[in-house]
């Protein structure tokens, strides 16, 4: 889930497939987009392995031209 102003900065449209990466992983997820995710945040289900103990930086990157502006 990201802030729409976060993800409109991205290019990245509701819907849209993403690599999530992260400690050398990467996931695929599609992208929500959703008014309540503060600004700079992005939530992932907790089935993805990150740690629920503390933050975890990470990158986005949209997959493929469908959803992505």
């Amino acid at each position: 889930e990201l802030n729409p102003r976060d993800a409109q900065a991205l290019g990245i449209a509701d819907g849209a497939r993403l690599a999530v990466e992260w400690d050398g992983r990467t996931e695929t997820a599609e992208a929500a987009v959703v008014a309540g995710v503060p600004a700079g945040t992005a939530l992932v289900p907790r089935s993805s392995g990150l740690s629920l103990l503390e933050p975890a930086r990470g990158r986005l990157r949209p997959l493929g031209s469908g959803g992505v502006r």
